[in-house]
């Protein structure tokens, strides 16, 4: 090995696959009753390493895997807020427990968030 002197410094810097920073759904049950307290699921977003535009999405599927709601929207990396009045088509869904999915569609597969969403009132 020779050692060849140089002007300049090479940095290693790794590079994180990940395009969720951070997820917070509010509130955890929600209600969707019209008494104004936790009548709309919102979910803030920190999406990182996304440079062109991709779609963000939420879907939400009752127990027997059926899909219940779907809404997407283009988005790069940044601050997102997404949201749901617990509302299908204008009805509210039946009360029970709902598996919430958070999606984006990266460059070389969907990364996905799960979370399970009691909905009652």
């Amino acid at each position: 090995c020779t050692d060849v002197e140089s002007n300049s410094t090479v940095v290693g810097i790794p590079v994180s696959t990940r395009l969720f920073a951070s997820i917070d759904i509010t509130p955890p049950v929600l209600t969707a009753n019209g008494d104004g307290h936790n009548d709309e699921l919102i979910l803030d977003l920190d999406l990182i390493n996304v440079l062109s535009p991709r779609p963000l999405g939420l879907r939400l599927y009752d127990l027997t895997g059926r899909l219940v709601y779907r809404h997407e929207r283009l988005v790069t990396a940044g601050q997102h807020t997404l949201s749901w009045d617990g509302r299908v088509s204008g009805r509210l869904v039946p009360p029970g427990v709902y598996i919430l999915e958070v999606f984006l569609e990266g460059d070389a597969d969907e990364h996905v968030e799960r979370r399970v969403l009691p909905v009652v009132y």
